[in-house]
């Protein structure tokens, strides 16, 4: 499980809130391609290892293997259904408490991502221009340009790192009112055609 699946799988735990962890199913896939043994190892290791999923399992979140078949797929289906709704930790944020979408544990979530992401490329930006530096020196032209392109790739990451999380609170507040916009529109027409009819 690399990195930027558990960044994922920790930001939807923020979405849920631990409340609804017991509506989730893990399913874990891709059995073919290991032993029993090997499988049974990992599988051990993603349930008992706090960077993965016991976190959700310990909150009864459940996890199950889908084999490629219909009879497994129905069985993982069969477990949604003995679900009752629950409203996400993200829900109750935005609509009952009416946090700024930026309050938010999911929000917060991920600027946390971003801002390592952040650290990580500046790090990663500052060794390659020190390779430059040294490139130059030796008059390694060869390794110069390979050095200038991999710098000019990792600071365009960087600048749409930034990008990103700079327009994360307009994009939401932009969304926001397009849907205000659109009930509106839609209590306006229902409205009109509710006042086209004749009272004698």
């Amino acid at each position: 499980m690399a990195g930027a699946l558990k960044r994922s799988f920790d930001l939807f735990r923020k979405l849920c809130g631990d409340d609804a962890l017991k509506n989730v199913v893990i399913v874990t896939t891709m059995w073919s391609k290991v032993t029993s043994e090997e499988g049974n190892a990992r599988q051990r290791e993603l349930e008992n290892d706090s960077r993965f999923f016991k976190p959700a399992l310990d909150r009864n979140a459940a996890i199950t293997r889908y084999d490629n078949t219909r009879a497994s797929a129905h069985d993982i289906l069969r477990m949604f259904l003995r679900n009752h709704p629950i409203p996400l930790t993200i829900q109750r944020e935005l609509v009952d408490y009416r946090k700024h979408f930026l309050e938010t544990e999911a929000a917060q979530e991920v600027n946390r991502g971003l801002q390592s992401l952040v650290q990580k490329h500046t790090a990663e930006l500052k060794s390659l221009k020190a390779e430059m530096e040294e490139a130059k020196r030796t008059k390694d032209l060869k390794a110069v340009r390979e050095l200038q392109e991999e710098h000019r790739k990792a600071n365009a990451l960087l600048i749409k790192i930034r990008t990103v999380s700079r327009n994360l609170a307009p994009d939401y507040h932009r969304q926001q009112l397009e849907a205000s916009r659109k009930f509106s529109g839609n209590v306006e027409d229902e409205a009109e055609s509710c006042c086209g009819c004749i009272v004698g």
